[in-house]
């Protein structure tokens, strides 16, 4: 994989993370007994961590999904 091609993979990752990891964190936070301070609180620490997951599974899934597709090319051994 070219090494453009792998920052552009692991920018895509890491927005999708961050915008996921944002919303389950805000999520989460609505469980602390602070109103606005909880659903904040944990959207900034989602968005942290998804960002960081994001960017180090979407690398990790292009690379796996490109195996997928080559081993479907291969012909399979007659026997």
């Amino acid at each position: 994989m070219a090494q453009n091609e792998q920052q552009e993979h692991e920018e895509v990752g890491k927005t999708a993370g961050m915008f996921a990891g944002m919303m389950a964190g805000a999520r989460i936070g609505r469980a602390l007994p602070l109103p606005l301070v909880g659903p904040f609180a944990g959207a900034v620490a989602g968005a942290v961590l998804g960002s960081e997951a994001g960017k180090r599974l979407s690398v990790a899934a292009v690379k796996g999904a490109r195996a997928f597709a080559e081993s479907l090319k291969d012909k399979p051994e007659e026997s």
